[in-house]
């Protein structure tokens, strides 16, 4: 029903405008007021081809629709978006009326660390740490958040420079998949990297109580928010490192909009047993032999590797992980790697543990540091010093037998040994899946 006083403003605006405008809106909050303009200005009944131009105040507050980014994008100016892009496509599965999908400021999720029950590709993509990210003054962060009721069911981070330097190479999109975007502007400000951008992996945290095809909705309707945000505010999503679940729901949610390619490989170990002598029974002859080898080797020296808790071995650990960083050419200070690390283990794990091994004389000659999480395993870092005999030993038994066998000890049955030196890892059993990157024509 429509009141007295409702029917007498909208007749007071009308006459405010010119005589082609006789129509009016009236909503509850600024927020639906932005969304319905808009949706307005994309409209295909408006204008074919869905040009459309928004116009806002700087420093104007209108609520936190999904198109957000579209205002307050520089003080004391005008801005103007004059072309808006197609939306990107939608398909009836994807209709949730129990969900609800905004892009936020991090700042204004405060229940994010009650949100327990998720699942990602890594502990990268854990709320605690994607709360740390948000606290990083380089980027320009956002996060799509998806709802059901009171309760996260979803994240999705984005992040934006602040300046037009891309800093490392591993995080440019011109240089890891020329193919795709070489000729893109020099100016990592165009560009939004969606998923994240730590520790070489992108995704989507979903919720671990959500039945699979629950998680495929919520994941679609995250990053259709997410990339949408993007063009909208005039930058260039890009997603980098995305494993192989994430990039089926993130190129389905695009669909033929979306550009990819393979950026890298991941390596994984499928726990194929109870008992380490099970595992490498089930391994064929080559593979089986060189381990068994190796294992009667590491036993006659005593260079097992021994756990510890992190916290007790950092400060030894860190300046050999800076050694194998400068052997990759890879700059990186003890102290940077340290302070990485005490991050890293106050995460989201079950455990986190040392596994390192000493010489003779009790010297640290090599570490490695993994995360536990449900029943999987994540290889974070590896550490090695130069100036010690059976270094290449020390080397398989900290990158895979170690990590075996404290799998197997708790029960686990993946273990993910990450990218790059992939041969070792392949030669003892690994299998390697792609690594994505993906992006929108």
């Amino acid at each position: 029903m429509l009141s007295g006083p409702v029917l007498e403003l909208a007749g007071r605006l009308t006459a405010t405008l010119p005589g082609a405008l006789g129509k009016t809106l009236l909503l509850t909050t600024g927020a639906e007021a932005n969304e319905a303009a808009i949706k307005m200005a994309r409209s295909p009944v408006r204008a074919p081809r869905r040009h459309g131009v928004a116009v806002t105040a700087a420093r104007g507050y209108g609520g936190l629709p999904v198109s957000r980014p579209l205002q307050n994008r520089d003080p004391g100016r005008l801005h103007r978006t004059d072309r808006m892009h197609s939306p990107l496509p939608r398909s009836p599965v994807d209709d949730d009326r129990s969900l609800v999908v905004h892009v936020v400021a991090p700042e204004t999720v405060e229940d994010v660390l009650d949100f327990r029950d998720w699942r990602a590709a890594g502990l990268a993509l854990s709320p605690s740490r994607l709360r740390a990210a948000s606290l990083d003054g380089r980027w320009h962060t956002q996060w799509a958040v998806a709802r059901r009721g009171a309760h996260i069911v979803g994240l999705l981070p984005m992040h934006r420079s602040k300046t037009a330097t891309a800093g490392d190479p591993i995080y440019d999109p011109r240089v890891v998949a020329p193919a795709l975007w070489g000729a893109s502007p020099d100016d990592a400000r165009t560009w939004c990297y969606v998923g994240g951008f730590m520790d070489l992996m992108a995704g989507l945290t979903l919720s671990s109580t959500d039945e699979p095809a629950q998680r495929e909705i919520v994941g679609r309707r995250l990053v259709r928010a997410a990339y949408d945000t993007c063009l909208d505010a005039g930058v260039k999503p890009v997603s980098l490192y995305l494993r192989s679940e994430d990039f089926e729901i993130f190129r389905r949610a695009l669909g033929p909009e979306a550009v990819f390619a393979s950026l890298s490989t991941n390596a994984i170990i499928d726990v194929l047993g109870t008992s380490v002598d099970g595992h490498v029974a089930a391994l064929d002859k080559k593979r089986r032999y060189r381990m068994r080898r190796e294992c009667a080797q590491l036993d006659a020296l005593g260079m097992r590797a021994i756990r510890a808790a992190p916290s007790r071995i950092l400060a030894e650990a860190a300046p050999l992980i800076a050694n194998i960083k400068a052997r990759h050419k890879v700059a990186d200070h003890p102290a940077l790697i340290e302070l990485r690390l005490r991050r890293w283990a106050a995460g989201d794990a079950d455990e986190v543990c040392a596994l390192h091994v000493r010489d003779g004389r009790g010297r640290l000659v090599g570490v490695s540091f993994v995360a536990r999480r449900d029943r999987r395993v994540e290889l974070y870092e590896i550490g090695l010093a130069d100036d010690q005999d059976h270094r290449h030993l020390v080397y398989t038994e900290l990158l895979v037998h170690a990590p075996l066998r404290y799998a197997i000890d708790h029960d686990c049955s993946m273990v993910d040994l990450g990218m790059d030196s992939q041969q070792p890892k392949t030669l003892r059993g690994a299998r390697l899946e792609p690594v994505w990157g993906l992006g929108v024509r």
